[in-house]
């Protein structure tokens, strides 16, 4: 068999041995005499483990985990009916979700009008349902009634307060009665502390104890108007309707 004709067997019908070319004819000498430069055979190389090519990188943003805050708890100290509705516009004025309003000393039944419960809000109504309360929802609003006795509204509020950070629902507590020392451990840890109504000396000696105990005291000086405070109560915000509520709240302690 003549060496071009190996040569055209080899390349086309089966690959030269490593050993030596089809019938003894050496690969590298058929190269050469085809005028290509001579290559060597090279026998293949298992790849090694770890040294894979990368796997491509996948298409589209990489987002990193939202970090999602915690939710808002205020205090609102005032006196008379306009502390519920002071609450409730509190509430509301913390974020978009589910909102809790906890009252305690405020006179009345938490009746008026509602507007359609959010999904958020049933949701939070039901856990504290499940958790022995009487609760009534509007709106984004749920709101609940503690015991006279401080120190059983306190243990009251942690429960409640404890179903509504799990929902990430912003928390309200509403004092609208003369209250003793065992509230000030409550208020201390309130993000912000809204004083409002009674004589201007007696919000200010309020607010300077509230300073003492590490309560970050901010005065309502214009509360918002008749509407807007029935708005809240009904569980839902005007536009514009809890701006003096926000702006106090969110004003330097």
């Amino acid at each position: 068999m003549s060496a071009a004709w190996s040569r055209l067997v080899s390349a086309f019908v089966r690959p030269a041995s490593p050993v030596g070319g089809l019938d003894g004819v050496d690969p590298a000498v058929g190269a050469l005499e085809s005028g290509a430069e001579a290559r060597p055979w090279v026998p293949p190389v298992a790849p090694v483990a770890g040294d894979a090519a990368p796997a491509p990188a996948r298409r589209g943003r990489r987002h990193a985990a939202a970090r999602v805050p915690e939710p808002c708890a205020f205090a609102v100290l005032a006196p008379g009916p306009a502390a519920r509705a002071l609450g409730a516009a509190a509430a509301l004025s913390g974020g978009a979700g589910a909102a809790l309003v906890a009252c305690w000393g405020v006179a009345g039944s938490p009746g008026g009008a509602a507007a359609p419960v959010s999904r958020t809000a049933r949701r939070l109504a039901a856990s504290l349902t499940d958790r022995g309360f009487a609760v009534r929802a509007a709106g984004r609003l749920v709101e609940l009634r503690l015991p006279d006795d401080e120190d059983e509204a306190i243990d009251a509020l942690h429960r409640a307060e404890s179903a509504a950070a799990a929902a990430g629902a912003v928390s309200v507590v509403v004092l609208a009665a003369p209250r003793g020392d065992a509230w000030d451990g409550v208020l201390a840890t309130r993000d912000a502390v809204l004083l409002h109504g009674g004589d201007a000396t007696v919000l200010e000696l309020a607010a300077e104890r509230l300073t003492g105990i590490g309560a970050p005291a901010h005065r309502l000086e214009r509360a918002p108007s008749r509407l807007a405070l029935t708005f809240a109560v009904a569980g839902v915000t005007p536009w514009g309707g809890a701006g003096p509520v926000r702006a106090a709240l969110e004003a330097p302690g």
